[in-house]
């Protein structure tokens, strides 16, 4: 639809008319719907606008990056700031989240989707979820965040998500501004740096050899191998050549096909597990239990299973192996070497890293001769 300059016509707003709507020049539209509501139509662009108290125009988004149902509830709330009880107002909380979690989680990993909707699900929704979401302010939000002081990690994951939902939010107009806008995160995520030592390392060793399956299995591999917990725990017998272990992509965390040797230490403990007849190989493996039963037997203070990683990496330093070769058994995609090479040499690397892999089981017999 075109329209000459010099007319100032009001139409019923929809998407089709704003998309075909043209002028000579520069003219402002409005909508028969929401008096004071209106649409700018420029040169090049095309720019939502309201008219508060007093005949000021205000810019609201620009159209088609913001939806005509986004603006038109955004000048309402505008409008009718002082009749906050509008229902016209704002989206209510709980099918705010299900709509970001539809929209701005879609692309996201499942693992990072199912651990945002925990968070919002467990600690937001239950409190506030029949509330509109433009009423929801920062003394909500801590007492939320308060109320976990004494579960530090769970109180900084509910805090990102929380802020990260409504950034989403103010993006769309939903709410002004964020409630998390001048709040600081609750505390601050140390980075673990825990790296067993040698007598350590041989104590969890030593009673991984003889602990039930399927957890010494688990342990002893990621200590002779490096790997994350994750992608040991879903190993699968089709992964599994003679000389080659091949994780597929949507099985790596960071979503890239990944290949590690057998060597001789491994190929041992995967025999032991020969009268297994699933396909994963450790189809039961409940970590969080049997790590607690494990922890008892050994007196070695705070320390996770991905320390063992870690130490891993730690290790292979001292025995100087190349640090990209060690990147390359850890499937870091950060480091010494650039994207395009680790595109190129995924699988050149097979042999130095199967001397750097045999090279540590040598390590390991060190400590004790009974070690692999």
């Amino acid at each position: 639809m075109k329209v000459r300059k010099t007319e100032r016509r009001t139409f019923l707003f929809t998407d089709l008319m704003l998309q075909s709507l043209h002028a000579d020049g520069p003219t402002y539209f409005w909508d028969a719907k929401v008096p004071a509501f209106g649409l700018y139509v420029g040169r090049r662009r095309k720019t939502f606008v309201v008219i508060q108290n007093g005949g000021r125009r205000r810019k609201i988004g620009r159209y088609p990056l913001m939806t005509l149902a986004d603006a038109r509830k955004r000048a309402l709330m505008i409008l009718y700031a002082a009749e906050p009880q509008s229902e016209m107002e704002s989206i209510k909380v709980a099918p705010a989240v299900e709509l970001f979690m539809r929209t701005h989680h879609r692309a996201s990993k499942p693992s990072h989707q199912r651990e945002q909707q925990r968070l919002l699900a467990k600690y937001f929704i239950p409190v506030h979820g029949d509330a509109q979401l433009a009423r929801i302010t920062t003394q909500h939000i801590l007492r939320l965040t308060d109320g976990l002081a004494g579960k530090p990690s769970e109180q900084l994951h509910l805090h990102r998500a929380l802020r990260t939902f409504f950034n989403w939010a103010a993006e769309r107009s939903y709410v002004t501004a964020s409630p998390l806008a001048k709040l600081s995160p609750p505390s601050k995520q140390n980075e673990r740096d825990r790296v067993l030592n040698d007598a350590e390392l041989l104590a969890v060793w030593s009673l991984a050899r003889t602990y039930p399956f399927p957890f010494g299995p688990v342990v002893q591999l990621l200590i002779l191998t490096g790997q994350r917990l994750g992608e040991i725990a879903k190993l699968r017998r089709s992964y599994i050549a003679s000389d080659l272990i091949t994780w597929p992509r949507e099985a790596t965390k960071n979503n890239t096909e990944h290949s590690i040797p057998v060597t001789p230490a491994v190929a041992k403990v995967l025999a032991s597990l020969a009268d297994q007849t699933s396909e994963r190989l450790f189809p039961s493996f409940s970590p969080s239990i049997a790590m607690r039963e494990f922890r008892k037997q050994l007196k070695i203070a705070h320390w996770t299973l991905h320390d063992l990683r870690r130490t891993f990496s730690t290790n292979q330093a001292r025995i100087e192996t190349p640090p990209d070769v060690t990147e390359a058994i850890l499937n870091h995609k950060t480091g010494s070497r650039s994207p395009i090479q680790r595109v190129y040499d995924r699988y050149d690397r097979i042999e130095p890293m199967r001397r750097a892999l045999v090279a540590y089981e040598t390590f390991l017999t060190q400590l004790s001769p009974s070690t692999t």
